[in-house]
Parts: structure tokens; C-alpha cells; sequence
């Protein structure tokens, strides 16, 4: 093959991998879910994600929980009441093994649990966290799914009697019909008020971080287990630890905290990999002004990076309500992208409460305000796909001093959007398709810089080769 012929393979292969990397482009931004004077409102709460199917958490507090469920363009696909218990507190929806789980604080004060099916529909009895050990007002919970052992675990605390401290209770998936419910005790040192929280890896480890009291100071710490929770490492963090979030990758786990600085708040972490061995405490979100407020954090293994949602409120988040945003870090750290979650400007302060999920395309989270008047909530499942930039490249001629066309698109975001191309040598020009020659032969890497309306960026480069256009012949001899 020439090297023309070649040329133009290669740049064949270039835009067909460009634009198969593209992430979908169907974002439905909003959808509503309640209205300040209608019943019930049923205001949304903690989201999931089943590979199909987005759940939504949906209870007014006295009365069962319901499940509404959605497809990946914010169809509503069915709705169903999802326990027999009625919910006092912290509604939380948890995603395995292509199911739901519901965990909450009944009106009794019990911690209870109940498995979903992907159509909504209950699997298994209610089943009563920890109910040897009794009820107890101002207990805590967390939860999360054990994919290597097909189980679900519950974290809870206990804060007073002989059973005092941290303990976790491991339910296998109902729908496969086996095992037995586990329940032991992690920890008997607990502060007050402990923020419980768990987190399992896909490797099977599991991490679990709680306020554990160090000379009557209740000190935030990690620690890291085996599936069947054998220790591996305790790591004691600080006591300026604030709203606690704590998610898991492949083989580690990171913790979101809020830290107070000197009147002000910012966003800290520390992550651990699967021995427990854990990093630097590092801060990843200044905010603009009093307040950062975190929301949540988790690990997109599909675009191999960390998103957080958090608010950013300028006069103090308890004064009025700031920004709800996500900042996209790559897996080192480094900022992605910082941008607002939706892109109404109408409903841009509108918070988020619970942790944002990831569909394979999509960030997807729910937001909620409560009027003043007291009437209901306000409320929306809010669809955020991320800022992605596609190249595109044209040469008749792969030559030096001949003209390369470059076209750009974009993804995800919110239009318009800016274009700026850097050739590689040393050169550089603003718009969607531009011309530019090379003046040498050689491999020039080209990058696409595109922001959007909201002034997120995302970065892109590929590789052109120029090459010479002179036939040589050897010498006769």
C-alpha cells in the first residue's frame, strides 16, 4: 500500500474511533417529580442504577416508601409502594445483583431492610436489622452490595447497652435463594453522634469508617477488611471530619469529608488501597465563598474516574442553598471537569441530598427544596451527561504544505460550545472545522480543547502523521 493510501486508512480509523467513543447524546436535563401543594408529594430521595434501570426513593415520612423507576431517558416505567413498614427517617435505595434494596428507620426506630426486583417488585419478606439487640432512638445505618459474595451489608451502630459499637449484618441476595443472615460486632468504640459509613470494592474488600473515641476524642477512622471481615488495617484519620462519604473502586476506596478551615469549610479525601494502607489527606474542593457541602462520591469504571457532587454555597449552606455541582477527577486526582449539575439556571441551587449514580452514560442524581410556606417539596431527577469532544480528520494528501481539515463535536454539556485546536507544532486556531499544513514531515499530536455555556472543558488528542511525498528510487549500480 502507498503511503496516500495508507494515510488515508489511518485517518479513516481515526474518525471511526473518534466518534464510537462519543458518550450518548440523549439528555432529557430535568424531570419533575412533586409539587409544592399537591398530595402526595412524595418528594424524590436516593437514586440507584440496575444496568436498565434507574430507582428512585419516593415517601412522604409516615407512610410506606415507594419505588418509581425510570429508563435511561427519564421514562417513567412504572411506579410501586416497595414496604409494609412506614418510613420515619433516611431512606436509602442500594443497587446489586440486578435488584434494589431499601433500607430505613421505621416509625418503631428499627432499621429495616427489603430486597426489589428490577420491575418493583418486593423479594422476600421486610426483613428487621440487628433485632436482638433491640431499638434504639438516634441509630445509625449505611449500606452497600458485596458482588463477590452476592450479599447485602448493613452497617449500623448501637449506642449504648452491652452491645455498644459498630456492627454490620450481611444478607444474601434473596432472589438466588441461599445462605444465612450474618451479624457481628466491628468495633465496640463508637462516638456520638459514630456517621457510620461502608463501602465494597469489586475485589470483595471492604472498607468501614465511623468516629471511634482516642483519649475521649471522637477521632474519624478507616478500617479495612477482607469479604469475611477480617482485619486488614485500621487507619486513624482527624476529628475535623464533616458529613462523611465513603466509595469504593475496583481494589480501594476513597473518603469525602468536609473540613472546618479557620471559620470556612472545604472538601477533603484520603483514599486506601484494598490492604488499607491509606494516602495523604488531600483537599479537593475550595469553594466561593462559606460553605461546601458535600453530596456525594463514587468510582465511574467506564470512564476511569471519580465524580463528586457537592454544593457550593457562597453565604453559608445555612443561609441559603449554593450551587449544586460535580467536579470529575481522573483516578491520580487531577481535575476533569468542575461544572454545575444542571444546566437550568432556574434550578441550579436547587441541592442534591443523596450521592449521584453513574448508567454507563450519564450521571444521574436527585434534588429537592422545601418552600418556605411548608406546602411540599419541590423536587427533580436531574440527567448530567458529561462534557465529551469527538475530532475528526480530512487530508487529500498527507504531505507537507498540503491542508489538513479538522472538524470537532461535542457531547454531553450544554451548548453553545467553543472550539480550540492545538496542531502540535507550536501552532494554534479557534473553531469547529479549521484548516491547517504541516511544513514538515513527522507525528504531530493534535488537541481539541471544548467548552461549553457553563464553562466546562473537555480535552481530546489524536495523532496525524505527515509524511514525504517523493518517491525514492535505489541507485543502479
Amino acid at each position: 500500500m502507498g503511503f496516500q493510501k495508507q494515510a488515508r486508512a489511518v485517518f479513516a480509523a481515526i474518525l471511526f474511533t473518534a466518534a464510537c467513543s462519543a458518550f450518548g447524546a440523549d439528555c432529557d436535563d430535568l424531570k419533575e417529580m412533586s409539587v409544592p401543594g399537591f398530595k402526595p408529594n412524595r418528594p424524590v430521595g436516593s437514586v440507584a442504577w440496575i444496568g436498565s434501570t434507574l430507582g428512585v426513593t419516593r415517601t412522604n415520612i409516615g407512610v410506606p416508601a415507594v419505588l418509581t423507576r425510570f429508563d435511561e431517558n427519564l421514562n417513567q416505567l412504572g411506579e410501586t409502594t416497595v414496604s409494609s413498614s412506614s418510613v420515619l427517617r433516611d431512606l436509602m435505595l442500594v443497587s446489586g445483583g440486578g435488584e434494589f434494596a431499601a433500607v430505613f428507620i421505621s416509625q418503631s426506630g428499627a432499621i429495616i431492610f427489603q430486597e426489589i426486583n428490577a420491575s418493583g417488585v418486593r423479594v422476600g419478606p421486610e426483613i428487621q436489622v440487628g433485632a436482638a439487640h433491640g431499638i434504639f432512638p438516634n441509630q445509625q445505618f449505611d449500606a452497600a452490595y458485596n458482588s463477590q459474595l452476592a450479599r447485602w451489608e448493613i452497617l449500623y451502630s448501637i449506642p449504648f447497652n452491652i452491645n455498644t459499637g459498630i456492627w454490620v449484618t450481611s444478607i444474601p441476595l434473596q432472589s438466588a435463594g441461599n445462605g444465612a443472615i450474618l451479624d457481628r460486632q466491628l468495633e465496640f468504640s463508637i462516638g456520638v453522634p459514630p456517621l457510620p459509613k461502608i463501602a465494597v470494592a469489586s475485589d470483595g474488600s471492604v472498607a468501614v469508617s465511623w468516629f471511634r473515641l482516642i483519649t475521649e476524642i471522637p477521632t474519624y477512622c478507616i478500617n479495612v477488611y477482607d469479604g469475611q471481615y477480617n482485619l486488614r488495617k485500621i487507619n486513624l484519620l482527624s476529628s475535623n471530619v464533616q458529613k462523611p462519604h465513603l466509595a469504593a473502586a475496583a481494589s480501594g476506596f476513597a473518603l469525602l469529608y468536609q473540613a472546618v478551615i479557620g471559620g470556612n469549610t472545604e472538601l477533603r479525601w484520603v483514599r486506601t488501597d484494598s490492604t488499607g494502607t491509606a494516602g495523604a489527606e488531600a483537599r479537593v474542593v475550595t469553594g466561593t465563598g462559606i460553605d461546601v457541602v458535600p453530596v456525594g462520591i463514587l468510582w465511574n469504571a467506564t470512564l476511569s474516574e471519580w465524580a463528586i457532587g457537592y454544593e457550593d454555597a457562597y453565604n453559608g449552606d445555612s443561609v441559603q442553598d449554593g450551587d449544586y455541582r460535580i467536579r470529575r477527577l481522573t483516578s491520580g486526582g487531577s481535575v476533569i471537569s468542575d461544572t454545575l449539575f444542571t444546566s437550568d439556571q432556574v434550578k441550579r441551587n436547587i441541592p442534591g441530598r443523596y450521592s449521584p449514580v453513574w448508567s454507563g452514560g450519564a450521571y444521574y442524581s436527585s434534588i429537592e427544596r422545601t418552600p418556605s410556606d411548608a406546602s411540599g417539596s419541590l423536587s427533580y431527577i436531574v440527567k448530567h451527561c458529561p462534557l465529551g469532544g469527538i475530532i475528526a480528520v480530512r487530508a487529500a494528501a498527507p504531505v507537507p504544505f498540503q491542508p489538513f481539515t479538522f472538524s470537532a463535536g461535542a457531547t454531553g454539556g450544554q451548548a453553545p460550545f467553543a472550539y480550540a485546536w492545538d496542531f502540535g507544532d507550536l501552532s494554534a486556531a479557534p473553531g469547529q472545522t479549521v484548516s491547517h499544513q504541516y511544513g514538515k514531515t513527522g507525528t504531530y499530536t493534535v488537541t481539541l480543547t471544548v467548552t461549553d455555556l457553563l464553562g466546562d472543558k473537555t480535552v481530546k488528542s489524536t495523532q496525524v502523521v505527515v509524511v514525504d511525498n517523493i518517491r525514492r528510487r535505489s541507485a543502479k549500480k
